[in-house]
């Protein structure tokens, strides 16, 4: 499947059968994908390595019912099946990812460079999840612990032409019987990108930085693991009628800086005859916005949250798997800046939740229910914010089943019913949004989404031929969007939030083609159509057009090589309300790389591979870039280089 195997992986997976067996951990534990009722899109170590990206979300874009909202090269958004924001939660190093993900140039913060592979899972995820999880969730891993006795250094490298980044990381790591160590160090850097109509997009440059390390203790099955984190980006926001100089990597106005610091504690231990999985994490997240020449940020945003999740896992009851949880989350924040756009608040999040399963016969079943309770206290300032109270309390639950009829074909039908309650800037903005030219006002009134999901696929894999389908429903009732008033404050037009309901058809279609080893043919095609259920309101915002990609890679000696075409259909159906957004041509990208591994005495010394993508130099613009609306385009032809050494 096109969602296992890259078109320039280093290394081909041509065992299709084996990629089905791959295991997913984003439901409440270790399963297969062949078991597994919920769609999900497991993205190898190979498969992401390909990806000439730059940053990880970009990375992720590349794959079937994924997308990315951008602003630039720096900043990414994901977007599952049409759903963005705070509509995907977003999970690395075991905890969900809290960064003022409602802001349309907040990014997400993780070193590209310490993601090994991810999962994708499309839908409802709230019953595992809670809030927020109506669109799925991306699941980012790092690499697995060396084995006992290993020790690695490894050094990557990449250079992209276009904008000239330079990125490097190297990672250590070891293990002595029952510990086991690794820490990293990373960086980024880019000067503006250039394309065939804007020559060099004005302020485009960035600069990133990432730093963690990790101590852990084994013994048997039972482990804990303590991790730290640190990322800051300096990704400067273009403007129209702005000069360009495409030869500084130095942040220019305007320009945020994002330091995200994360420490978590993973523990895995028996207690009784089940296990428990134990995770508390504190996040950190603090965002500033420079707007003039001067040491002080207009905007400056703190958001602390304190993350904890419990699961028990019974032993198997006459087959049955059984696991109950406990997860949620307090977060407090609060502004320091001369400007505020969001009131301080505090949030606390709590959820329970009971999961089963049992495979019988050709028969594979899961289901679960949850309860959660959110409390919001959102502070007055003066002149400004009024203080407001919201609880909001939600049951979400799954079923879902998996036939396998006959050898080689999975049929797989899945319910789910998901919540998420409205975000701070939903329910009190007041301000002025810089980032995105509008003065933006909340509604404390705002109901919770309610979001009921029907998902249908089938899977089919022998030999040389894969075909997997995943069909979707989403009704969303009180569905929030942002929409223009018509009025203008501080010199800015005005936009509000309303409610109404909403729904999503659409799937993915993925067609694998093995006719020898060595040649791999792959095809997808994904579609999302986004709409009120009110006729009148037409469509709904950044909703990702129709997208088919083709994909060929053949291994030739030592070398892989590889192409992808990609083509992303005409966008007609857009949200036009206010002139929000407008209609996008279709467009189509072609990309190629080469790669090979260069060893010693059966040692593997290194791994080069050379990318040129948008070998056309296409000029476009994707629906879902943000530098569409003041009539930017997206980067022209890109030729670059990876580089990965293997030290030890």
């Amino acid at each position: 499947m096109l969602l296992c195997v890259s078109l320039n992986a280093q290394h081909i997976e041509t065992d299709t059968l084996r990629l089905r067996e791959s295991v997913v951990t984003g439901i409440a534990g270790p399963v297969s994908l062949r078991e597994s009722p919920v769609p999900f899109t497991y993205i190898s170590a190979d498969a992401l390595a390909a990806q000439a990206s730059t940053n990880i979300v970009d990375a992720l874009s590349h794959f079937p019912g994924v997308s990315q909202i951008s602003t630039g090269a720096g900043i990414s958004k994901p977007v599952i099946r049409g759903l963005g924001y705070n509509r995907v939660v977003v999970v690395n190093d075991g905890v969900r990812q809290e960064g003022q993900q409602w802001g349309d140039e907040h990014g997400v913060e993780v070193d590209a460079f310490d993601v090994y592979s991810a999962e994708v899972l499309k839908g409802a995820a709230s019953l595992i999840y809670g809030s927020d999880a109506i669109g799925g969730v991306v699941i980012m891993h790092s690499r697995p612990e060396p084995i006992d006795g290993e020790t690695n250094i490894i050094f990557d490298s990449e250079y992209h032409g276009n904008n000239g980044l330079l990125g490097s990381s190297v990672n250590a790591e070891g293990r002595d019987g029952s510990i086991s160590w690794a820490v990293r160090a990373s960086g980024k850097t880019a000067h503006a990108y250039h394309n065939a109509i804007d020559g060099f997009v004005p302020n485009s440059q960035y600069n990133e930085k990432a730093f963690s390390g990790r101590l852990g203790f084994h013994k048997g099955r039972t482990h804990s693991h303590l991790k730290f984190s640190y990322w800051n980006e300096k990704p400067s926001i273009p403007e129209m009628g702005m000069d360009a100089d495409e030869n500084t990597y130095k942040a220019g106005l305007p320009y945020q800086d994002i330091g995200h610091l994360k420490l978590v504690w993973d523990n895995m231990l028996y207690l009784g005859n089940g296990t428990l999985s134990a995770v508390i994490a504190y996040q950190n997240n603090h965002r500033q916005e420079f707007e003039e020449a001067t040491d002080e940020a207009e905007l400056d945003m703190r958001l602390g949250t304190l993350n904890y999740n419990f699961r028990y896992t019974l032993p198997d009851i006459h087959g049955w798997k059984l696991t109950s949880g406990l997860g949620g989350m307090y977060q407090s924040s609060a502004n320091h800046g001369e400007e505020s756009l969001i009131p301080d608040h505090h949030l606390f999040d709590a959820g329970i939740f009971e999961t089963a399963s049992k495979s019988f016969s050709n028969w594979d079943l899961s289901g679960g229910v949850r309860l959660d309770l959110r409390s919001l206290n959102s502070n007055a300032e003066e002149g400004h914010f009024e203080a407001f109270k919201r609880n909001f309390t939600a049951i979400s639950a799954s079923i879902g089943a998996v036939w396998h009829p006959v050898k080689g074909l999975d049929l797989r039908a899945n319910a789910s019913r998901g919540f998420r309650a409205p975000n701070i800037s939903e329910l009190a903005s007041n301000g002025e949004h810089e980032g995105v030219y509008r003065y933006e006002i909340g509604s404390s009134e705002l109901s919770p989404e309610k979001s009921n999901q029907f998902d249908f696929g089938f899977t089919y894999s022998r030999n040389w031929l894969s075909v997997d389908a995943s069909l979707f429903a989403n009704r969303i009732n009180d569905y929030i969007y942002l929409y223009g008033t018509s009025e203008a404050m501080e010199d800015m037009p005005v936009y509000a939030y309303g409610q109404a309901d909403a729904r999503l058809l659409g799937g993915e279609f993925v067609v694998e083609i093995h006719p020898i080893e060595d040649l791999h043919f792959g095809n997808s095609v994904s579609v999302v159509d986004a709409r009120f259920c009110d006729k009148d309101k037409g469509y709904l915002p950044f909703t990702p057009a129709p997208r088919w990609i083709s994909e060929l890679s053949y291994v030739l000696g030592d070398f892989t090589l590889g192409a992808r075409l990609e083509h992303n259909f005409a966008q007609e159906h857009f949200y036009s309300e206010g002139d929000t957004e407008t209609s996008t041509p279709a467009y189509t990208l072609l990309d190629a790389s080469v790669s090979t591994d260069i060893s010693l005495k059966d040692k593997k010394l290194c791994t080069v591979t050379l990318f040129c993508d948008n070998i056309a130099n296409t000029a476009y613009q994707s629906h879902l870039s943000r530098l569409k609306y003041i009539g930017l385009y997206n980067p022209g032809r890109n030729l670059g280089v990876k580089l990965k050494f293997y030290i030890l």
